[in-house]
């Protein structure tokens, strides 16, 4: 999803707000769900982002952008609470 994420912000024609800051903004959260550097509230920021983009752009983008995001969160949030929880308890011991 992290992939999707960049593709879609890379591929934003930067018209319209929602998409434009938005697509950016999922990617950067969804790049830190990579690593686990994120934090357990970042999980709803990004749902909440990806409410904001869809229905809110010029063309379908945003939607698209949104929808694997939102699948995301409500499919998989125990694994990436998971991988959160993984990297601070490493990063504590270091």
């Amino acid at each position: 999803i992290s992939r999707l994420s960049y593709f879609y912000k890379h591929e934003s024609c930067g018209q319209c707000t929602p998409c434009r800051e938005g697509a950016d903004w999922m990617y950067q959260i969804m790049e830190r769900f990579v690593k686990g550097d994120a934090n357990v509230g970042e999980i709803e920021m990004l749902d909440q982002i990806s409410r904001q983009i869809e229905g809110h752009t010029i063309c379908a983008l945003g939607d698209a952008a949104a929808w694997p995001v939102q699948g995301l969160v409500r499919h998989f949030r125990p694994e990436i609470e998971a991988r959160i929880a993984e990297y601070h308890a490493k990063k504590a011991v270091q």
